[in-house]
C-alpha cells in the first residue's frame, strides 16, 4: 500500500495499491478460485432420441489489475469488502462451434437381443454400463476389448458358461470369468452392421446359437476375439446402451451416417457335414459297449451380405462366409475302448484250481497276468501241488497280480493214524 499525502490547501491523503503485489499475494489461490475451461458435449434422450448440445465454457482467470481496483475500492468507501474480478481464460478443446459444425444427430441404427440367465446378464449389463455414452470420433476405431480391458472378477465380473475347444463349459475355467458378454457383442455388432460402419473385426461363434442371428453375430473374448469398428463418417458415433431388467439388452448409435442404408441378406445353408465324435470314459461301462451321451449336430457354411445403399444410390454388398462345426457326437465307453488311450481292456481270468503248480503259472502268465504263490497244508496227498484257490477273479486288466494257493501234503509220522 502506497500513502502519498498531498500538501495542499486544503491537505489530502491519497492512497495506492501495487498491482504487483497485489498479484503475487493472489498467485497462491489461483488453483480454488479459477475455473477450467469447458468442452462442449451432447446429450442423447433415449426415449426419444433427441441429440441435443451441451455448449462449451470458456475458463476463468483471475485478473489482479481489476482486483486492484476493487480492493482499492473497498479499503476507501468504508464498505471494506468487494468482488474478485475474473477474465476470459483459455477456451475448451471442443467448442460449442465445433459439436455444432458436425450438423444435426440422430439415431442411425439400434439392435436388442434377448438375454436369459442370471450371472450371464450381470456380466452383459457390467460390460453395457462401462461402454455407455462412449464417443466415437470421426476417422477414430473402436474396440469392445481395449474400452472394457479383461474382464475379471476383480471388477465385478461373475462366472458363466462359455464355449471352450468347442463346447459350452462351466465354470471353473479363467474364461469363465465374464461368461456371457458375446451377448453384448452380437448385440454391438448389428448395431455396426445396420449403422453402415466399417467392420474391422468381428468372429462368430464356432457353434450356432439358436438367440442370434444366424452368421451375424460375434463372440468376445480377451484379448481376442474382439468386436472392432471404424467411425468411417463425418460425424461423430454415439453410443448408448439399455437394458430391460433381466429380459433384453439394446445397443444404440446416434450420430449421422450421410444417409447410408443396410441391409442384410442370409444365404441357405450349404456344405453340410456330419458331427464329429468324441470319446469319453466310463470305468463302469463293460468292455465293448458304449453309451451315446449326446448325438451331436450337423456342421454347414453360410454367407451372410451386408447391402448398403448409398445417399447417391450407389449399392456396394459385403458378402461374408462363416462356417458353423456343429456340436459334438459325445460317445461314453470304457477306458480300453477309447482310441488312443492305451489303456489295456480286462481279460476273464482262468480258473486254475485244481491246476498243478506249473500248469496253473502257465495258463495266468500267458494271459498277461503276474502270478504270486502261497502254500497251505492240505490232509489229502491228492491235493499235494495242486492249486487249491485263487483270488482275484473276474475280469482283470493285464498285469494284474493274480494270487494262487497250493497245497503241501506232509505224510504224518510212522504209528499215527
Amino acid at each position: 500500500t502506497i500513502v502519498e499525502v498531498i500538501d495542499e490547501s486544503p491537505a489530502r491523503v491519497e492512497i495506492s495499491l501495487d498491482v504487483d503485489r497485489v498479484a503475487e499475494i493472489l498467485e497462491p489461490h489461483r488453483s480454488k478460485l479459477e475455473l477450467p475451461p469447458v468442452n462442449a458435449d451432447f446429450e442423447v434422450d433415449i426415449e426419444t432420441n433427441e441429440v441435443t448440445i451441451i455448449p462449451s465454457k470458456n475458463g476463468t482467470a483471475l485478473d489482479p489489475e481489476s482486483a486492484t481496483v476493487e480492493l482499492l475500492a473497498a479499503a476507501t468507501s468504508g464498505e471494506g469488502s468487494g468482488a474478485l474480478v475474473f477474465a476470459e481464460g483459455a477456451e475448451p478443446e471442443f467448442t460449442t462451434a465445433d459439436a455444432e459444425a458436425f450438423g444435426p444427430l440422430g439415431l442411425v441404427s439400434e439392435f436388442t437381443t434377448k438375454t436369459p440367465g442370471v450371472e450371464r446378464v450381470h456380466n452383459i449389463h457390467l460390460m453395457a454400463d462401462t461402454i455407455d455414452g462412449y464417443v466415437v470420433w470421426p476417422g477414430e476405431e473402436f474396440s469392445v476389448n481395449e474400452v472394457v480391458g479383461p474382464r475379471t472378477e476383480a471388477k465385478g465380473y461373475k462366472r458363466d458358461g462359455a464355449i471352450i475347444n468347442g463346447e459350452v463349459i462351466c465354470c471353473d475355467e479363467p474364461a469363465n470369468v465374464g461368461g456371457g458378454v458375446s451377448q453384448y457383442g452380437t448385440t454391438i455388432y448389428n448395431a455396426i452392421f445396420f449403422g453402415c460402419y466399417e467392420d474391422l473385426e468381428h468372429t462368430p461363434h464356432s457353434i450356432y446359437i439358436s438367440r442370434y442371428p444366424e452368421g451375424r453375430e460375434a463372440t468376445l473374448g480377451y484379448p481376442k476375439p474382439d468386436v472392432r469398428f471404424r467411425n468411417n463418417t463425418d460425424a461423430p458415433v454415439i453410443i448408448r446402451n439399455t437394458y430391460d431388467g433381466n429380459s433384453t439388452i439394446t445397443v444404440k448409435f446416434y450420430g449421422n451416417n450421410g444417409g447410408r442404408l443396410c441391409e442384410a441378406e442370409r444365404s441357405e445353408r450349404s456344405n453340410y457335414t456330419d458331427p464329429k465324435t468324441v470319446y469319453e470314459a466310463n470305468a463302469s461301462l463293460a468292455p465293448g459297449t458304449e453309451n451315446i451321451v449326446s448325438k451331436g449336430s450337423q456342421g454347414w457354411t453360410v454367407t451372410v451380405t451386408r447391402i448398403m445403399t448409398m445417399e447417391d444410390g450407389t449399392v456396394i454388398r459385403e458378402p461374408y462366409t462363416h462356417r458353423y462345426r456343429g456340436t459334438f457326437r459325445k460317445i461314453e465307453r470304457h477306458p480300453c475302448d477309447i482310441p488312443g488311450s492305451g489303456v489295456p481292456c480286462p481279460v476273464e481270468v482262468p480258473g486254475v484250481s485244481g491246476l498243478s503248480e506249473a500248469d496253473a503259472v502257465a495258463a495266468l502268465s500267458g494271459a498277461g497276468f503276474v502270478v504270486s504263490v502261497t502254500y497251505a497244508d492240505v490232509s489229502d496227498a491228492s491235493q499235494d501241488g495242486i492249486v487249491i484257490s485263487s483270488e482275484p477273479g473276474g475280469s482283470r486288466s493285464p498285469g494284474t497280480t493274480i494270487t494262487i494257493t497250493v497245497g503241501v501234503y506232509t505224510p504224518p509220522p510212522d504209528g499215527d493214524s
